[in-house]
C-alpha cells in the first residue's frame, strides 16, 4: 500500500456588498477612514436594519445602520496540487484558477 497523499490547497473568493447608512450631526473630520471603520465595525452583519450609535474623538455623534449584503455571485476558485510521496515531495508548481 502506497503512503502517498495528494493535498490540494483550495480558496474560493466571492464579492460580496455590504451596504451601511452613517448618519452624523456634523461632517467627519481628521481620520474619516479609521471612523468608518469603527463605525461600520460596531453593527451586527447578521441581522439587516441593525444600528449603533458612535461619537469619534472629535465629538461628532453619528448612527450607523446596517442595511443588506449583495452576495456575490462570480465566485473563482484556486487551487495547487502537493504530492507526498514515500521518498520526498512534489509541488505541481501550477496554480489554476477556476471561474
Amino acid at each position: 500500500m502506497s503512503n502517498k497523499k495528494y493535498v490540494y490547497n483550495v480558496q474560493e473568493s466571492t464579492v460580496d456588498v455590504r451596504n451601511y447608512t452613517i448618519e452624523c450631526n456634523e461632517e467627519l473630520r481628521d481620520d474619516i477612514y479609521r471612523d468608518i471603520v469603527d463605525m461600520i465595525s460596531a453593527v451586527d452583519i447578521g441581522k439587516e436594519g441593525d444600528w449603533a450609535e458612535y461619537i469619534t474623538d472629535e465629538g461628532v455623534k453619528c448612527v450607523v445602520t446596517y442595511i443588506d449584503t449583495d452576495f456575490g455571485d462570480d465566485a473563482q476558485i484556486t487551487m495547487d496540487l502537493y504530492v507526498d510521496e514515500d521518498e520526498g515531495s512534489y509541488d505541481s508548481g501550477q496554480d489554476a484558477i477556476y471561474e
